[in-house]
């Protein structure tokens, strides 16, 4: 067999690992993503920090800390997009009340 194709060869356990691994990390950003998407705007790092008011909506001020900037990374940033987005159309309990509907959902399916 040639060395290149060992190279693209993975065996059973692997395969397995990296399976767990995955699924383990998309679990996690599930759990993260529902419980920030639930968590009131005066609850947020950001918001604490004076990054975000009491809307979602970014202020004027710079996150120039690492604290800030960890409070407002990509995954947040995202976040906080997405529920000012569910909060035009929902009100917050009926959020609170989908996302819980939804993770009961995923929960009986596996």
């Amino acid at each position: 067999m040639c060395v290149h194709m060992k190279l693209f060869i993975q065996t059973d356990e692997e395969i397995i690992e990296e399976g767990l691994v995955t699924s383990a990390f998309s679990t996690a950003i599930a759990l993260y993503m529902s419980k920030m998407l639930t968590t009131r705007w005066d609850k947020w790092p950001a918001f604490k920090l004076g990054l975000v008011d009491n809307r979602g909506k970014r202020t004027e001020k710079k996150a120039e800390t690492k604290e800030e900037k960890e409070s407002l990374n990509l995954l947040n940033t995202f976040i906080i997009g997405l529920r000012r987005i569910f909060l035009t159309v929902l009100s917050e309990g009926v959020l609170k009340m989908l996302v819980a509907v939804y993770l009961t959902k995923i929960i009986i399916r596996k």
